[in-house]
């Protein structure tokens, strides 16, 4: 169990309209009796031809091994206290870093980022759940030693056909009439680790677009492929890993989210491309169905695929409803989901919340 209070303050130009933020995190492991520190600093520019904001870290944090993890310290806890699972697995990191956002020109910008980080194992620092109080948590996923390395990434992200309007004197995006893809291409470079073996290079690109169907609904797909082009043994930390789901929970609605996937499992140093496919009919074909037309439900229907070089391909099939509830209260989401190529066949029934 651990608590993480924050201090934070901002204050924007009112003739620029530039924002600054600063803000100080602190996270204490009561098992650990361990406290950890982070300072950040946020600098936004509002009416900058080409640089959009900077923004500085420093300290330490107990993170998750997937950078944008599926499953977030609250879930995880929920079901380690009452089902003793502990999905999700950590790691501390001290570092320093710095990131910027550049507008090259219309549609494309590019974020850069240079870090220093050390890496280091953590352990289970506690058996205590409500149930199960004689099984012990699964061990939590160790570094092969601790180590550190400086990074550098380069981010392209390249809005085709995004059209602005003229605030002013400045130029604002208008995101609701985007109708082609959304490209980004990522580099990344693991430099002067203290074990050589660290060191890696990797390229990833992905194109996610929504497409509306005008009163058939909407259409969303998410394509991605990476690999290392570099590499010699890079640590678990720079693996390429997914968003799998092992909760009968809905976590959040993002395209790039597998329903049934393991956590870790496939994260990989290999080449590897994913392909996800959303439906939702926005009510067009429930509406034509008697009686059930009267639910007010709208159908989603997911296809959700992964390859990785070497193993073993794998796919899911989805189908269920959203808009359900009551009146103007109609946030909750059903689904039904199935593995097709798979090592372990699975059907379960997720629940969530759409937002």
């Amino acid at each position: 169990m651990n608590i993480k209070p924050k201090i934070s303050f901002s204050d924007r130009n009112n003739i620029t309209k530039n924002l600054w933020s600063i803000s100080a995190d602190m996270d204490y492991g009561f098992d650990e009796k361990k406290f950890r520190y982070k300072l950040r600093t946020y600098y936004s520019f509002d009416n900058h031809k080409t640089l959009k904001y900077l923004y500085f870290s420093a300290g330490t944090d107990l993170l998750n091994f997937k950078f944008e993890p599926s499953i977030d310290n609250l879930y995880n806890a929920v079901v380690s206290l009452f089902d003793k699972k502990n999905y999700a697995k950590y790691y501390e990191k001290t570092s320093v870093n710095l990131v910027s956002s550049h507008r090259l020109f219309d549609g494309v910008s590019l974020i850069t980022h240079l870090g220093y980080e050390q890496r280091k194992s953590v352990y289970n620092n506690t058996n205590y759940s409500f149930k199960k109080k004689d099984v012990l948590y699964e061990p939590n996923i160790l570094l092969r030693e601790n180590h550190d390395l400086y990074k550098v990434g380069f981010i392209f992200d390249i809005s085709l056909g995004q059209k602005y309007q003229m605030i002013g004197k400045k130029k604002r995006p208008i995101y609701s009439e985007n109708f082609y893809p959304n490209i980004k291409i990522e580099y990344n470079i693991g430099f002067g680790a203290n074990n050589k073996e660290y060191n890696f290079d990797k390229v990833k690109l992905n194109i996610s677009e929504s497409v509306s169907l005008a009163n058939m609904g909407s259409f969303d797909y998410h394509m991605e492929v990476g690999g290392f082009i570099n590499k010699n043994d890079p640590s678990f930390v720079d693996y390429n890993h997914f968003n799998g789901n092992r909760l009968r929970y809905l976590v959040n609605n993002k395209v790039n989210n597998f329903y049934l996937l393991d956590y870790y499992d496939n994260s990989t140093t290999e080449n590897y491309s994913s392909l996800f496919l959303r439906y939702n009919d926005g009510g067009f074909l429930m509406t034509k169905i008697p009686l059930l037309n009267k639910l007010q439900f709208k159908l989603n229907v997911s296809y959700n695929s992964l390859f990785v070089d070497g193993d073993e391909p794998y796919s899911e099939f989805a189908f269920g409803f959203s808009n359900i509830g009551f009146g103007k209260f109609r946030l909750f989401k059903v689904m039904f989901a199935q593995t097709i190529l798979a090592d372990k066949k699975e059907n379960v029934i997720l629940f969530g919340i759409s937002m």
